[in-house]
């Protein structure tokens, strides 16, 4: 029945003075709400479905208002993404960013540029678009803005990305990318 409403990507990194135990809990109750949430109903539209999901991720996070207070120092960052077919919808907060690269030209489709003025604990908007084969996306958390745009393109088409973001020093966090064929 899952199958109905596409994949499901979540990429999140989460910063703060709480130890990592509660960062990784935190993260876990987060990234758990968004899937059980979007996978309910499976008679609905993926775009009704993670609607629906952020909409409890926000309610989640304002119940643990008191707990993310400022002086915990929380940085928080997600980037969800559902794909059904070739349609794509793409939600996030913090410091995270999406890229498509579509004929060898890479172009931001998420960035924190965008959000400047969005409540940090609370996603907003989706952004939604069609895929075409061959594209890809990359989901990316922390500074994938500074890596070389064609290194990029070179270790995609290489099929050497993993390689390459593995040993580059620019720091990504967290990654993913979803490629059309």
């Amino acid at each position: 029945n899952e199958a109905s409403l596409g994949s499901l990507f979540i990429v999140t990194e989460i910063s703060s003075n709480k130890i990592k135990k509660e960062n990784a809990e935190l993260i876990s109750e987060i990234s758990t709400v968004i899937k059980n949430e979007y996978y309910q109903n499976t008679l609905v539209t993926p775009m009704s479905a993670l609607k629906f999901s952020l909409k409890r991720v926000n309610g989640l996070l304002n119940s643990k208002r008191n707990w993310l207070t400022p002086s915990s120092a929380l940085k928080l960052k997600i980037l969800i993404a559902s794909l059904k077919d070739r349609t794509l919808h793409v939600a996030r907060m913090g410091d995270s960013t999406a890229f498509l690269l579509r004929d060898n030209i890479l172009q931001s489709i998420a960035s924190a540029s965008n959000a400047q003025n969005q409540n940090p604990l609370s996603f907003e908007n989706i952004i939604s678009g069609e895929l075409l084969a061959n594209d890809h996306i990359l989901l990316a958390t922390n500074q994938i803005y500074k890596v070389d745009e064609k290194e990029i393109l070179k270790n995609l088409q290489e099929k050497k990305m993993v390689a390459y973001l593995s040993k580059a020093n620019n720091g990504i966090k967290s990654l993913a990318m979803i490629s059309l064929y």
